[in-house]
């Protein structure tokens, strides 16, 4: 398998003051980027490294990061990297992630738009969308939702799907149906 070049978009948040947004101003400046998953089952490892990016300021290559929680070494070389492009357990992806911030935790989720939109003001959520594909059975994917902002009446998510290579403006419904193709399992949330 060859790899693939990922694209990075970075978004510009713009800075909003704590009092008028009732949120973390530090959040609501920072910037997440947008990154494509390079293998194809590393919605979990691009997540990762949007993640890794705006705590860290850097991000380690996807295949490192695949390699450092499935434990394969040579999953940043060919023919190793088509043994590393895998699925990850809940378990390997909150180890993936608390790598880069300890205070991440999976929960179940717990209530509806109202409840997201608190989650977020702590910062960006990690969710698992789940959906039955018939030909595939049950599939999961991972995207990073960084923020929501006020559109009329409803909240539009800010969602950076990682088999996309642009950020996705959906409302609530869009987001917890994973567009119309299922629903929102769990997320991974700040503790």
């Amino acid at each position: 398998m060859a790899f693939k070049v990922a694209k990075v978009i970075l978004i510009p948040l713009p800075f909003v003051p704590a009092t008028a947004a009732g949120t973390n101003a530090a959040l609501v400046a920072a910037e997440y980027p947008c990154l494509e998953q390079i293998g194809d089952n590393w919605c979990w490892v691009a997540c990762t490294a949007m993640v890794e990016q705006r705590w860290k300021g850097w991000a380690r290559d996807q295949c490192r990061i695949a390699g450092d929680i499935l434990q394969i070494t040579t999953c940043c070389s060919s023919p190793g990297y088509a043994a590393c492009d895998k699925k990850a357990s809940v378990n390997q992806i909150t180890l993936s992630l608390k790598k880069v911030r300890s205070a991440v935790q999976f929960s179940p989720v717990q209530g509806g738009e109202a409840w997201l939109l608190n989650q977020l003001r702590l910062g960006a959520v990690v969710a698992l969308w789940q959906w039955n594909d018939i030909s595939a059975g049950i599939s999961f994917h991972v995207v990073l939702v960084v923020r929501a902002e006020k559109v009329g009446n409803e909240h539009r998510f800010i969602v950076h799907d990682p088999e996309q290579d642009a950020p996705d403006w959906m409302p609530f419904q869009e987001f917890a149906s994973a567009r119309g193709k299922g629903w929102l399992r769990n997320v991974w949330v700040r503790a």
